[in-house]
């Protein structure tokens, strides 16, 4: 409760109400409770026109329960029951408003529960006094969606949503009224075992659909949080109004606030075509949205999320962005069956069409922030698998999907190899932790031995050989199509039970492993920024109560200081420019160097190409099963090459190198803040820093350290100079088969072969020129490297200006002026107060 703001008018209406000349000191926060509640009590009771015997035994039992037993508040109490029945407080906006201004969210809340309390004390609530209890709360800003979860605690009422009654129980956990009087804490109590105990849901639903209990409770902590934020930001928005904090903290304030909405987890789906990931995706989602074929069916990305209203929207390599009927979808996000079947490559190149955004109400796991990516299949052509592993860059986990009839291929290893190094960040030796293994089609397999068999297969290359995933629960074996029969069926067999156990695995890691990370880090940057804030105040009431002697000299101590962090940006900034151009020209010379011998290696491996077809029967397959060849041999090369040389020989040492200087300056920053004597002006300013570096557990789950924040330069595919290549095909038709050079040098069997090995040599010289986009990648990446450095000095020099103006505030003010600021900085430390004691009841409820 804001005791600040029981101001005079709340002091004038109580006497009004009371017949008392009452003072300010009279308005304890209890008596205030009491004045609130006996209006919305007596407003309940009279609501239908009818005053039952059971609501005035109930009206006296609820305000006994809050009456000292002890001093003048029970006689208060009769006068206020008196005045508000006499008056008609209870109709009033105006006066309801004033009389709970000073309640937190919390308490509002807890007095709505005893509305609806009372409203059922005669066993019923009457859609009279229901009524009054819904323009009451939307009077208190309250949630609508609470007034459900309140009035199933008294009624046989079941309709409400689940993450609602998460909510509800965390703002009336009896923790946040511990400052107040034992009988809050109680009522809190009482209120809460009145609750459900699970959501209705659970309860009642005859059908197998998926539960999704930790993803409720993620998105309830987020809830908190949103609210926690905001009311940070309320309270820096007005500091800086009065020009006691830089804009700048605004603007941290806003992005957590909005971080803390807008925070999501991001889960893709990867694998192969025709391994069942739409069929998965529909059990997944609860509702059949992915077309399903048994050929090459996903021409774009996909990305699936929860809407308010079913909503498509495509996406265009321009930037444009097309809505489109949602009947259309399924039609658009499919390739046709002739581009499909004779792998028409070159239409799918021409294709402006990057990425559809599908929105729908209904998508269980997606109402609770997950959003799915249903990515092309990756051995469809190799610039769709390139699109396919940009994505992952973002994502949090990886389903990627076998065939249990042939399980793990050799490009479906070599493509988990990938994944794990990608999602590690580079690194190569490591098991990663957010990539799931799903077998499917695990029905086809009839016998037991047969299972047994690709069990050992699956785990022997993801556990032993490779070491994909650490053993936690990331091997599942399903089958996606019995266990969508299963629950359209209603019946709960063995398949239902594997997917449900994948489900919940996944649902597991993403809430209780990533989705915690998340919200510590929130917490830790809203704790952060709310203790600066703290002794901002702090320090500027200090500086009221000094004399403030040599203020000009202090400014130009400040002035110096903010001159000396913009040096060191500059400096910095020109050390990372120079690292870039040493880095680059390193990289040309190994590119030279390696392109030397790429010649006679190619030639050695395509002495090795072997094909089923016939030049003189299959032609055409037979060139592309070479060019396929000819394009694995490249790209196999390139891999190597951007593994080990550029990555690990190269870029490594450059990036550790730049990672000292910023860590140089930074700390030299953060010395900056402990020079001074004042004990406030050094005081901790970890929200400056608190996003240097990334915690040990994420780091572990989603990339590397060394290379960490290098970006889209570590994810460089082989594609960037191969996917040229394969448009060679048509070319091969015209102008004669035998090449000339090439011949004598590998002397092949056939000139198709030659003509292949020439054609995509020749093609790869053309494109190897353009060495520049791998340069631009990595100069990108560096640049954003220095951002990060960029940003805290940013912070550090409004933080000096800050001071700089509060020394000036600070001089100016008057005897007079200064006590109306006192008083008001004492209001925002208790609003300061209540956000730390809130994140600690989050932090409270967190899974250890």
């Amino acid at each position: 409760m804001d005791t600040l703001r029981i101001g005079s008018e709340v002091v004038e209406l109580l006497s009004r109400i009371t017949g008392q000349k009452l003072n300010q000191r009279d308005i304890t926060p209890t008596v205030l409770f009491l004045a609130n509640l006996i209006t919305l009590l007596l407003g309940v009771i009279f609501a239908d026109g009818q005053v039952t015997e059971e609501e005035k035994r109930q009206l006296q039992k609820t305000l006994n329960q809050f009456i000292p037993l002890e001093g003048s508040v029970r006689q208060l109490t009769q006068l206020m029951l008196k005045g508000v029945r006499e008056q008609k407080i209870y109709t009033t906006s105006q006066n309801f408003r004033l009389l709970t201004a000073p309640l937190s969210e919390p308490e509002k809340l807890l007095l709505i529960g005893l509305g609806y309390k009372m409203s059922a004390a005669d066993g019923n609530i009457d859609k009279q006094e229901r009524k009054y209890l819904q323009v009451v709360s939307n009077l208190l800003s309250i949630d609508l969606r609470y007034l459900s979860v309140l009035e199933s605690g008294f009624t046989d009422h079941c309709d409400f949503e689940p993450m609602a009654l998460n909510e509800v129980r965390f703002l009336l956990d009896p923790t946040r009224f511990h400052k107040l009087e034992p009988a809050f804490l109680q009522a809190a109590s009482q209120i809460i075992d009145k609750l459900p105990k699970a959501s209705y849901h659970e309860n009642t639903c005859n059908n197998l659909a998926l539960s999704h209990h930790n993803l409720e409770r993620f998105k309830s902590y987020l809830k908190c949080l949103e609210t926690i934020s905001h009311n940070l930001l309320n309270v820096i928005s007005e500091c800086t109004e009065r020009k006691l904090l830089s804009p700048m903290l605004t603007e941290e304030a806003q992005q957590i606030h909005e971080k803390s909405k807008s925070q999501r987890f991001r889960l893709s789906v990867v694998g192969e075509f025709s391994q069942g990931k739409s069929t998965l995706l529909n059990v997944l989602l609860g509702e059949e949205i992915q077309p399903v074929r048994a050929i090459p069916c996903s021409g774009v990305v996909t990305v699936l999320k929860y809407g308010k209203q079913k909503r498509v929207v495509c996406c265009y390599r321009d930037g444009r962005e097309e809505e489109i009927p949602f009947d259309q979808y399924q039609e658009k996000a499919t390739i046709s069956e002739e581009v499909a079947l004779e792998d028409e490559v070159e239409e799918l190149l021409k294709s402006e069409l990057v990425e559809i955004v599908l929105e729908h109400p209904d998508l269980d796991m997606c109402r609770y922030g997950v959003e799915i990516v249903d990515s092309p299949g990756l051995n469809e052509h190799p610039a769709r698998t390139m699109l396919t592993q940009q994505l992952l860059k973002e994502t949090d986990a990886v389903i990627f999907l076998t065939n249990a009839s042939r399980p793990l291929t050799e490009g479906e290893r070599n493509l988990i190899h990938s994944l794990r190094i990608q999602l590690n960040g580079g690194r190569v030796e490591e098991p990663t932790d957010n990539l799931f293994i799903v077998v499917n089609f695990i029905d086809l397999l009839r016998r037991e031995k047969d299972f047994q068999d690709v069990k050992r297969r699956i785990e022997k290359f993801v556990y032993e050989q490779q070491k994909i995933v650490r053993e936690k629960n990331r091997v599942h074996y399903i089958s996606a199509q019995a266990a969508l029969e299963a629950i359209l069926e209603k019946n709960e067999n063995d398949f239902w039970l594997s997917f449900k156990s994948f489900s919940e695995a996944v649902e597991e890691f993403l809430s209780n492993e990533c989705g915690i990370i998340k919200i510590n880090q929130l917490i830790a940057r809203i704790s952060n920024l709310s203790q600066y804030i703290y002794d901002e105040i702090n320090r500027f009431e200090r500086l009221m109560d000094s004399n403030i002697e040599n203020s000009d000299e202090s400014i130009q101590v400040t002035i110096e200081k903010i001159g000396e962090i913009s040096g060191r940006d500059t400096k910095l900034k020109i050390f990372a420019d120079d690292l870039r151009e040493a880095a680059v020209d390193e990289i040309r010379e190994s590119w030279d160097n390696w392109l030397d011998g790429l010649l006679e290696r190619l030639a050695e491996k395509a002495e090795n190409w072997t094909s089923e077809h016939s030049a003189i029967w299959s032609k055409d397959k037979l060139i592309k099963d070479y060019v396929n060849q000819f394009n694995q041999n490249l790209s196999t090369e390139l891999e190597s090459w951007i593994e080990t040389e550029l990555k690990q020989e190269i870029l490594k040492p450059y990036i550790e190198i730049l990672d000292r200087e910023i860590h140089k300056n930074s700390q030299a920053i953060k010395h900056n803040f402990f020079q001074s004597g004042d004990t406030l002006m050094n005081s901790d300013s970890n929200w400056i820093f608190c996003r240097e570096q990334k915690s040990a557990e994420e780091e572990n789950i989603m990339g590397g350290v060394a290379l960490a924040g290098l970006g889209a330069a570590l994810f460089i595919p082989a594609f960037i100079f191969a996917g040229p290549i394969l448009g060679l095909i048509g070319s091969l038709f015209g102008g004669g088969l035998i090449g000339k050079g090439i011949g004598n040098v590998l002397d092949f069997d056939t000139a198709i072969r030659v003509k292949v090995f020439e054609s995509g040599w020749q093609q790869f010289s053309e494109s190897s020129a353009d060495i520049e986009k791998i340069n631009e990648i990595i100069g990108e990446a560096f640049d954003k490297k220095v951002e990060q450095t960029d940003e805290i000095m940013t912070k550090a020099i409004a933080v000096h200006e800050s001071r700089i103006a509060q020394q000036e505030k600070a001089m100016l003010a008057t005897l007079e002026q200064r006590e109306l600021e006192k008083a008001w900085l004492e209001q925002k430390r208790q609003e300061l107060d209540r956000v730390r004691q809130e994140l600690e009841t989050v932090l409270s409820q967190l899974p250890r």
